[in-house]
């Protein structure tokens, strides 16, 4: 099993004891056994340009949490750009597109979380992240927040976890 698929597996099993809601799982492969993998359309000038798949998407009452994993944090400068695009289409035209690939949603108003999930921070985390940081022999995660996280949002992440 890869790095990367460890991580994966590790933080499917973290959330999904968790009091948040996996509305999508996209390992490594493509080995969707037990959720869809919600594809979001990009956009350039209005033209659509390709889509992307999040390794995970969570969602609580107030969240919707998009995470890309990797071995380490030095693996992802990719991802942090793949996320950021996403985030430029907005909440609601998110949830407007989950529901459409099925996805049960509440109403209530969610805020947006990048984050990324990996085995070793070895590099800066970025700013507006999150960063899960899943250990490989115990099994155990790790929740570290980049410098521009606010309070609010970690108290909220502490209590859903």
């Amino acid at each position: 099993m890869s790095c990367e698929d460890s991580v994966s597996e590790i933080l499917y099993d973290y959330f999904l004891n968790s009091s948040l809601q996996i509305i999508s799982w996209d390992p490594p492969g493509g080995k969707k056994y037990f959720t869809k993998g919600l594809r979001i359309p990009l956009f350039e000038n209005g033209t659509r340009v390709g889509r992307e798949i999040p390794d995970l998407i969570i969602v609580s009452d107030s969240l919707i949490i998009l995470t890309e994993c990797k071995c380490t944090l030095n693996e992802c400068s990719g991802d942090v750009k793949k996320l950021e695009s996403i985030q430029e289409l907005g909440v609601t035209r998110l949830i407007e597109l989950f529901r459409n690939q099925g996805a049960s949603i509440t109403n209530s108003k969610k805020r947006l979380l990048l984050s990324l999930g990996v085995s070793e921070v070895n590099s800066d985390i970025p700013p507006n992240f999150i960063v899960f940081v899943a250990n490989k022999i115990t099994k155990k995660v790790t929740v570290v927040f980049g410098s521009n996280v606010d309070t609010k949002i970690k108290e909220a992440i502490s209590n859903l976890l």
